[in-house]
Parts: structure tokens; C-alpha cells; sequence
């Protein structure tokens, strides 16, 4: 017999701590046979290797941290002798090996490393490199016999960099602002001298108003593949070193590629005989696994019947075996191997331990929902799901709201989603328009138009849901993390009474603040956003909920990192304190030690404690 309760206040094997203490998987590459991946707990990084049936080592001596170009990412580079290079603490790049050798420092500590590559004769190390908000491209000693020197900086930015095989070019992103690079970006290939001096730079791909990402050469020599959304899809070409011919190989509304956000990000890799590339699809948001053959063009589709659809950081050893990062809508994060064919599927890590019965969790449908000016947008939406209850009537949702902007949610296992849905939330998870995943001209839609349709998108999305009889509209909450965070307060102020109450998560307030003080990837995004000052003041103005917080009516409850450098704490200080002086039902909770986005266990567990309080005090019981 199932328990009776109120929506929202079922208990959940997702718990707090299950989901304050799940871990991350940053990345995974191959180190000749071995296996090394970087995964996180709460602050501690950590780098395993691992061979064969052996026990994994951690090799790092704790010594890990994240890359910092952009968001992070790309905080490690292998070699086929064993030799691994990682960033550190303070910027400082360590190197050691995969059975656990000696870390060895081999940069000073100073700026920000990240998206590195070892050079085929295991001498150098390539990197990109941020000092004082300028960016270059450098070179590094693994000796350490000599100081870091800067080998190129085409303007604003550059990313993920990548040897020849034959150790003398280097193929890299590079874009200046006001793009991201997702608006646009190139594709470089760099010659070098016998000195390892710049010798010739040639433009492969790319542009001001095209995407291009991940250049990766095939291991024979003979070919440069990259995504370009020039098609406005991001698909895979490969351009031939030797003719100079290019050609895409994928093709249909699907993504190859995504966002940018973070450096070293990998969504293909040849295969060891440059025949074939294994590729990662995303329609819909939801991924499968793709073996393409480069002669004929033949597709074979990779562990169908697996339980995973989100797939990230591929790559392929000199073995033939697939590595990747993989997760399901009831699988939490996984690392993967398995043969080019799908076979012999293991798994190595993984970032929550606890196994989850059948019908524990809550299973994704995704929508597509006309919108009021007469387009289409997008949501996953995520049903109360919990085999020990039931409850009467309509439940309340929560309508979720992802970062970025530019970014998406996908249906892999989503802890904090999954925490919600399992307590008797419906969780409606918006990918509104602006959102990645369904080609360019979608993604674009949210130009100057930040804080406008993605709200309206969220609204009809919840009318959507509601007219099916899937929620109760008088118990609808909106949540949601940085620009998520700002979609909060902007919605809040422009439909008040439309959300019984708000979660804001590190939210933008004012976005002329944002422009003057966040860091310098995103310092001109909002001229795709909003669009460029001083010519768009009146709109910043509109779009700025502080300046309209005499609007807000609803219950809000506010959480804040105390050293968050993209949103800082100043952005939520300002908003508190005039909703206070006006009497407005608001909480505030700042975490000491925590920047943009929660890292630390009992900062999460606290989080999330305090939105159950909160939920239940101004929705459940209200």
C-alpha cells in the first residue's frame, strides 16, 4: 500500500547528502593503454590512471585543479609514453606519470592555463594561457629547463590547441570579442620552425559569423577534421593536408558540436587507422553514439541498447578501445570504455554509488510546445515520480531555468532535478529559444532578446503543461542558477503573481554592472544579449530587475556565492536590500568560500535544505 502525503513532501532516496557529495567528471583520455580521468569531489580534484584489470591510482598527489580559460575545463594532456601534465593550484602546470611517479612542477604559478597538448616527441607542452586579461598561446618545457614563452596571440582569445603528428604545426580556435564562440570563431594551423618558432599561419575554417570547434588531427597526418555550424548545424568536415580539399561528413538537423563553455572539450576522435571517426549526434538533446566511415561514408550506430543518451569526451586509444564520459536519465555519470564496434562495454567510474531500482527515478519526456507568437520552443518535463506514494489533486512544478544563456538541459541523470521529482515536484526543465541543440538559427532567436522570450517561453511551456492537467498552476515556482538566476528575478518582475515563488541562484540584477565587472570571457556577451553600449542603454535599463524591484510581489529566496567572479555578490546585495526596505517575503544566504556555482558538500546540503523550508512554507502549506 502506498503512503499518503502532500506533493513536495515525499521522502526520496535522493537525498541531500546523496546529492551534496555526488562527484563530477571533468574529463578522460587515453595515456598509451591506460586510462586517466579527472574527476571532483565538492573542492578536491583528483587524476586517476588506470591499466588493464589494475586498481586505479591516483597520480596527481593531490595536487589537481581545474584549466581557467573560460568556465574551466581541459586541465590535462596525456602521452603515449605515460607521461601526464596537469594543472595546478595558483596556475602552476605539474607533470608525472601514469604509474604514479614523482609530480614534478614544470611552470611557475602565476595566470591561467588551460586546453593543453603534449607534443609528439613528449618534449614541449602547448597551452593556452590567460595573464591580466590577455590571452595567448605558449610553450612550456616539460623539463622545466626553461621559462614559458608565448608563441602566438591573434587577438582576444584562444582555445584548445593540438599537435601534428609530425611535431611541427598546431592547429587552435581562435575568436575575438564581441563574439563567443559560438557566435564565431576560427580554426588556425600553425607551422613551425626546427626551433619550435612560429614559421606560417593559415585560416582552415571558420569566421565572425560561423562556429568552428575541435580540430584534431588524424593520426596519420593526412587530415585536419573540425565542427562548423556553416550549414547551421554544428557538423563534423575534415580538410585534407596534403590536396587542400574539405568536406563535411555528417549532415541532417542534428549537433555534432555545442557551446563552448569550457576548454578541451572533445565530441569525436579518429579511429587509430584514420579510416573512420567516432562521433558523438545530439538530436533533441539526446545523444547516441556514431562510428563513421571516412571512405564510403557508412554509419554504425555504437551501445544502442545501452542505457546511456548523453555522451561527452570522446577519444580513441592506439588500441582501438572508445573512452567517454556517458550518463542516463537514471544513470548517473559514468566513465566508459568500450570497442569500436560497441563491444566489451565496461565501466571505470563512477560518480554516485548508490543503484537506483526501476521506477525510483523520474524519466524525461521532451516537449515541443507552440509558443505565443507563433514559433516552437522546448522542454524536458520530469513527472513526480515516487513508488512509495501518492497524493490527491494537481502537483506544484517547478519551472527550471538553465544557465548560460546559451546552453541546454539534457535528459541525463540531473541530481539536483532528480531531488525535486522524487519529492513530489513536476519539474518542467525549459530549453527555451536561445538554447544550443537545435541548430543556430534557434540559438540565435534570443539576440537582443535576453529576458524577453525566455520568459515567454517558460510561460507557455507551463500553459502547456497545465492545459494537459500535468500541474497545478497555483504552485508554480521558478528556479534557476546565473542567467537562470536573472530569468528568475526578470520573471518575477514582469508576471508577478504568476510564480507562487522564486529560487534565485547567483542571479544578474543589474546588467550594467554585469558588463563592468564580470570576467573577461563573457565581458561582451551581453552585445549579442542585449545588444551594444552605449545604443541599447534603455533596454539594459528595462532588462535589469533591480531597477524595477519595486515589481516584485512574490516569495524569492536568494543564494549567493561569496567569491563568485562572473555574478558577484554585489548583484544580490543591491536587489536584497531594496526588497527588504520595501517589505518584500525574501531570503538571503551567502556561502563564504563559494564562487559561481556550489562546489563544497555542506554548501550544497545547506542549499538545498533551505529550499525545501522555503517551498513548503510559501507553496506547499500556503
Amino acid at each position: 500500500m502506498k503512503l499518503r502525503a502532500s506533493y513536495g513532501t515525499w521522502q526520496s532516496t535522493v537525498t541531500t547528502a546523496l546529492v551534496a557529495n555526488a562527484a563530477r567528471l571533468n574529463d578522460v583520455m587515453w595515456a598509451g593503454d591506460a586510462l586517466v580521468w579527472h574527476i571532483q569531489n565538492g573542492t578536491q580534484h583528483s587524476l586517476y590512471a588506470q591499466r588493464g584489470g589494475d586498481a586505479p591510482l591516483e597520480i596527481s598527489g593531490g595536487k589537481m585543479a581545474s584549466g581557467k580559460i573560460a568556465y574551466g575545463g581541459g586541465a590535462l594532456a596525456t602521452h603515449p609514453d605515460g607521461t601526464v601534465v596537469f594543472v595546478g593550484a595558483g596556475g602552476r602546470l605539474y607533470r608525472t606519470t601514469i604509474d604514479g611517479g614523482a609530480v614534478r612542477t614544470i611552470t611557475p604559478g602565476f595566470g591561467g592555463p588551460g586546453g593543453l597538448a603534449i607534443s609528439p616527441d613528449g618534449e614541449t607542452v602547448v597551452y593556452g594561457f590567460t595573464y591580466e586579461n590577455r590571452d595567448a598561446l605558449v610553450l612550456a618545457d616539460l623539463a622545466a629547463q626553461q621559462f614559458p614563452r608565448k608563441l602566438y596571440a591573434p587577438g582576444d582569445f584562444v582555445m584548445n590547441p593540438v599537435w601534428h603528428p609530425d611535431g611541427r604545426r598546431i592547429a587552435l580556435m581562435t575568436w575575438d570579442h564581441p563574439n563567443m564562440p559560438w557566435d564565431g570563431c576560427e580554426i588556425h594551423l600553425l607551422t613551425l620552425d626546427d626551433r619550435l618558432e612560429l614559421a606560417d599561419v593559415r585560416t582552415v575554417a571558420g569566421g565572425p559569423e560561423t562556429s568552428t570547434l575541435q580540430p584534431t588531427f588524424s593520426p596519420d597526418g593526412r587530415l585536419l577534421a573540425y565542427i562548423s555550424d556553416e550549414t547551421g548545424w554544428w557538423h563534423i568536415y575534415v580538410h585534407n593536408l596534403e590536396t587542400g580539399a574539405t568536406r563535411r561528413i555528417t549532415g541532417g538537423e542534428a549537433e555534432y558540436g555545442g557551446p563552448a563553455l569550457v576548454s578541451g572539450l572533445r565530441y569525436f576522435a579518429f579511429t587509430p587507422d584514420s579510416q573512420a571517426i567516432i562521433a558523438r549526434r545530439s538530436v533533441d538533446v539526446t545523444h547516441s553514439l556514431w562510428r563513421i566511415d571516412l571512405a564510403g561514408g557508412g554509419e554504425t550506430r555504437l551501445l544502442e541498447n545501452s542505457p546511456y543518451v548523453y555522451f561527452e569526451q570522446i577519444g580513441v586509444s592506439a588500441g582501438g578501445r572508445v573512452a567517454a564520459v556517458a550518463s542516463g536519465p537514471e544513470q548517473p555519470n559514468v566513465v566508459i570504455t568500450c570497442d569500436l564496434d560497441g563491444g566489451d562495454l565496461r565501466i571505470h567510474e563512477r560518480t554516485v554509488q548508490t543503484v537506483f531500482a526501476p521506477g525510483t527515478l523520474s524519466v524525461p519526456e521532451h516537449l515541443t510546445f507552440p509558443t505565443r507568437d507563433g514559433k516552437e520552443s522546448h522542454a524536458l518535463f520530469y513527472p513526480p515520480t515516487n513508488p512509495r506514494y501518492e497524493s490527491p489533486g494537481l502537483p506544484p512544478v517547478i519551472v527550471l531555468m538553465h544557465g548560460g544563456p546559451t546552453s541546454a538541459v539534457y535528459p541525463r541523470f540531473e541530481a539536483q532535478t532528480q531531488f525535486y521529482a522524487t519529492r513530489g515536484f513536476a519539474v518542467l526543465a525549459l530549453n527555451f529559444r536561445g538554447s544550443t541543440g537545435y541548430g543556430r538559427e534557434y540559438m540565435n532567436m534570443l539576440r537582443h532578446r535576453w529576458g524577453d522570450i525566455d520568459l515567454t517561453d517558460a510561460l507557455d511551456g507551463l500553459a502547456h503543461i497545465v492545459q494537459q492537467g500535468r500541474a497545478d498552476p497555483a504552485k508554480a515556482i521558478i528556479l534557476g542558477g546565473s542567467a537562470g538566476g536573472y530569468a528568475v528575478l526578470q520573471a518575477l518582475v514582469d508576471y508577478p503573481g504568476t510564480f507562487k515563488a522564486g529560487v534565485n541562484l547567483y542571479g544578474v540584477s543589474d546588467q550594467f554592472a554585469l558588463v563592468k565587472d564580470t570576467h573577461k570571457f563573457e565581458a561582451r556577451y551581453s552585445d549579442f544579449l542585449l545588444g551594444p553600449l552605449p545604443e541599447s542603454a534603455a533596454r539594459y535599463r528595462d532588462r535589469s530587475p533591480l531597477f524595477h524591484a519595486d515589481k516584485i510581489r512574490d516569495a524569492l529566496i536568494v543564494f549567493q556565492g561569496a567569491e563568485d567572479n562572473v555574478v558577484p555578490q554585489n548583484q544580490s546585495d543591491k536587489m536584497i536590500d531594496l526588497l527588504r526596505a520595501r517589505g518584500v517575503p525574501v531570503e538571503y544566504h551567502i556561502y563564504t568560500g563559494e564562487g559561481h556555482g556550489f562546489r563544497k558538500p555542506e554548501t550544497i546540503d545547506h542549499y538545498l535544505k533551505s529550499v525545501l523550508a522555503f517551498l513548503e512554507r510559501t507553496v506547499i502549506y500556503a
